[in-house]
């Protein structure tokens, strides 16, 4: 069984319609009575009994079996699910012998199917996380030390002013001050970082496998930002199917580019790619940027 992150679902359908058998649609019409009439379309695609099963619904009408296209919205959905689904598939299958699972021997423009080991920057939320203001509140009451501080600045006066508790007191003043410092400078530089990356990639995630990064449209996504967080605890392999845009020859992480002239200027975006997602050992020289069409496990 697979288990679908992503899947792109209109340029599946596009490749599907650019393929001789045609492709599966699933058209509705909705009543002025709310009642939803669903018709289901199968180009070339043989469906199986289950779905089948769902699309068509047989009642008794006067002693007769008659089909009903109708619904309910619940019912649609998965419906739209399963032949989502069914068309990744076929679609796999079509252009098997167009897509490549050698990373390193694809160019631009190729089909590309490979399975390895992932990472996923979610940059959005990445910067949500470490937002220094929410830290600072954090680090407040987090520490052993700072709870020790708090107690003993809570005795009597006469109390704190003994010279082994006052200098324990001004140990512990110093000690978090650096600490926090160092851990506020830490998620400050993090938190500005993932923010100017997710303006560069806009309501998208990026995904980084063996040579290769994908970027994601958030749209498409079928798991929360919070299954994402969890997904880069998981031993698992992933697989991604895409389509080659374009392959970063040679990285620049120190930013050791040549003079740039004025009629260049389309290529700043790039550059900040390169040297944001290089400098953090993202990216890599011969990596190839993919547009997915589907993510999944199997």
């Amino acid at each position: 069984m697979k288990e679908y992150i992503y899947a792109n679902q209109q340029l599946i359908n596009s490749l599907l319609a650019q393929l001789d058998g045609g492709i599966t649609s699933s058209i509705r019409n909705e009543s002025a009575s709310g009642e939803q009439d669903t018709q289901t379309k199968s180009d070339g695609i043989e469906l199986t009994a289950g779905v089948r099963a769902l699309i068509n619904v047989s009642v008794k009408d006067d002693g007769k079996d008659v089909i009903s296209n109708q619904l309910s919205k619940s019912q649609s959905e998965l419906v739209d699910t399963v032949l989502d689904d069914f068309s990744i598939d076929l679609l796999l299958e079509k252009m098997a012998d167009q897509i490549s699972s050698d990373v390193l021997a694809t160019k631009e423009g190729d089909f590309i199917s490979s399975t390895s080991d992932f990472k996923i920057l979610n940059f959005k939320h990445l910067s949500n996380v470490v937002n220094p203001e929410t830290i600072e509140k954090f680090l407040d009451s987090s520490s052993q030390e700072r709870r020790e501080l708090k107690r003993l600045e809570a005795l009597p006066k006469s109390t704190r002013n003994r010279p082994q508790i006052k200098a324990r007191i001004q140990e512990l003043k110093e000690t978090e001050k650096e600490s926090d410092d160092s851990t506020l400078e830490t998620m400050s530089s993090i938190h500005h970082f993932s923010n100017f990356v997710d303006k560069i990639f806009p309501d998208s995630i990026l995904i980084k496998t063996t040579k290769a990064i994908s970027i994601v449209p958030r749209s498409e996504l079928r798991i929360n930002d919070s299954e994402l967080s969890l997904l880069t605890l998981s031993n698992r392999k992933i697989r991604v199917f895409g389509l080659v845009t374009s392959i970063q020859n040679e990285i620049h992480p120190n930013g050791d580019f040549d003079e740039m002239q004025p009629e260049n200027i389309d290529v700043i975006q790039p550059m900040l790619i390169d040297v944001l997602l290089s400098s953090f050992n993202i990216l890599e020289s011969k990596d190839r940027f993919i547009r997915p069409i589907a993510i999944f496990f199997e």
